[in-house]
Order: structure tokens, then C-alpha cells, then sequence
């Protein structure tokens, strides 16, 4: 006679429930704690990247009235780097029942001419980065990251 059984021990379906109803909140920890840990500084530091000072010339201006204003704006001076705009990032986390999201921003006036949706082709030109490409290239890692990251709670917490 040939008997075959199998058991499933249901014993720590406790724990796992209890998880599963904390997993909500818990996740927003992860993710909170992920983000300032891996993902906050590499891409603060992206953002904050100043190019090498560089001269203007006539192709980097949209026109030659833009060009002509920029001058009259610095007074035919070079126009001196304050450090405001690379400074003026910071990172900003909000959360509602069902997300947790995070963002960056820069108040200076002037940030979207710089890095923004509305640079200007002589930012560009001189090195500026473009902030949405910054964000777009650190996605990938930014999913990796928080996915081992509750891949790590899991497995702490559903350990035997």
C-alpha cells in the first residue's frame, strides 16, 4: 500500500494577514525611506549640475531681438552665475490615502527657462540639463529600488 499526502500548514496565516492590513501604510514608509536613501540625492545632484561658464554667441539665441535683450538686460556685461538656480532644488513628498508621490521643484523665477519645459535654446546650448530628462532616465531605478524594497519587508516579515 502506497500512501501520499499533502499538508499545508496554515499556522502562520495570522501573520500574514496582519501584513496584508498594515501593508498600505507600511509601503509609504518603504517608499519614503527608499527615496531619501537611493533615489533623493543621486538625482538632486543631476539637477544641481552646472555647466562649464561659457561665452554666448549669436547662434544661441532664438533671435536677434532676444539676443539684443539679453544685452540690454546685463548691460553688455557677462552675465554672472549666482548659484540660485543649481541651490534652488528641492525635493518634496506628499501622500494621500492611496499614493505617495515625489517630486522635485525650483522657485526661482527663471528655473523653467533654465531646466525646464520652456528652455531656451541657449541654456541648452551651454549645458543646462533638462529636468524631465533627468526625471524620465531615473524612473527605471527609481521602480527597481522601491521594489526591492518591499521585496526585503516581505520577506522579513513572511519569514519563517
Amino acid at each position: 500500500m502506497l500512501d501520499i499526502e499533502t499538508r499545508f500548514n496554515y499556522s502562520g496565516i495570522d501573520r500574514v494577514i496582519h501584513v496584508v492590513s498594515i501593508f498600505p501604510q507600511e509601503m509609504k514608509k518603504i517608499a519614503r525611506a527608499a527615496f531619501s536613501r537611493r533615489i533623493n540625492l543621486p538625482v538632486l545632484q543631476q539637477l544641481r549640475k552646472t555647466p562649464k561658464r561659457r561665452y554666448w554667441t549669436a547662434g544661441d539665441f532664438e533671435s536677434d531681438a532676444s539676443r539684443r535683450a539679453f544685452f540690454a538686460k546685463t548691460g553688455g556685461k557677462a552675465y554672472v552665475r549666482t548659484g540660485k538656480y543649481a541651490a534652488g532644488w528641492k525635493a518634496d513628498i506628499t501622500e494621500d490615502e492611496q499614493s505617495i508621490t515625489f517630486g522635485y521643484a525650483n522657485p526661482v523665477p527663471y528655473a523653467d527657462k533654465v531646466g525646464g519645459q520652456g528652455q531656451v535654446r541657449g541654456h541648452t546650448i551651454t549645458g543646462w540639463p533638462f529636468s524631465g530628462d533627468i526625471m524620465t532616465a531615473n524612473q527605471p531605478r527609481s521602480v527597481m529600488v522601491f521594489g526591492e524594497a518591499i521585496g526585503s519587508y516581505l520577506d522579513e516579515q513572511l519569514a519563517p
